[in-house]
């Protein structure tokens, strides 16, 4: 049996059977051992079910080594990496710092859950038969950014400095590649496409559930 309380500025308070999970400003808090994902079964042959019960039973907290921040909301998206049909669920990792924010990348191996890699939280694809991976910005002032794409091999997500773009005081440009794949430098460095959102929980409930969210990803994707 569960119960749900809402409405309050501070968070909802949801019990169950035999464990309390306490949303306080949108960031789950256990205040029981027990863990509430018994509640979202899912099948092992199913991306679908298998991301489900990650993601809405609060799983990906407590499963692994993966380190989770409180400093902002998490956030849940699905690319699929290497085109195989089977997308990959990028979580964003709660830290807001440029140090420690990151998407961490799980996939489904053997018909369950595995961790793959990280990815960028600014991220960005391109229209491209060949590199189907994210491009991802990372800066540290305004007048140098670094580029580089995260791809998927097997279970693992690796990425590559593709190159850096440098901003002149006066507003000129200037762009110095540093991978020795010419191909991959001038699909990265043309026109890119931002990533699709990424949404909160809270969001994913809002716009129908998970099956909507999942149905969101496929109407993008064409899939």
């Amino acid at each position: 049996n569960v119960a749900t309380f809402s409405g309050a500025e501070d968070g909802t308070l949801t019990f169950y059977d035999d464990s309390i999970t306490l949303h306080l400003n949108k960031i789950p808090v256990e205040i029981s051992e027990s863990t509430n994902s018994k509640d979202f079964t899912y099948k092992k042959t199913d991306w679908k079910s298998i991301y489900s019960w990650f993601v809405q039973g609060y799983e990906f907290m407590r499963w692994g080594s993966e380190d989770y921040g409180t400093e902002t909301d998490y956030l849940f998206g699905l690319y699929d990496l290497d085109n195989d049909g089977t997308p990959e669920l990028l979580i964003h990792n709660g830290y807001n710092g440029r140090a420690l924010r990151c998407a961490y990348c799980y996939t489904v191996e053997n018909d369950d859950i595995a961790y793959a890699g990280i990815c960028p939280t600014e991220a960005y694809y391109i229209n491209d038969e060949k590199y189907h991976g994210l491009i991802g910005r990372y800066s540290e002032s305004a007048q140098e950014a670094f580029w580089n794409y995260y791809s998927k091999s097997g279970s693992t997500v690796s990425s590559e400095h593709i190159y850096t773009e440098l901003t002149s005081f006066d507003g000129t440009t200037t762009v110095e590649q540093t991978t020795k794949n010419n191909d991959l430098f001038k699909a990265c460095s043309g026109q890119k496409s931002p990533f699709g959102k990424l949404y909160t929980i809270e969001q994913i409930t809002q716009m129908g559930g998970w099956e909507a969210f999942v149905a969101d990803f496929e109407n993008q994707s064409g899939s």
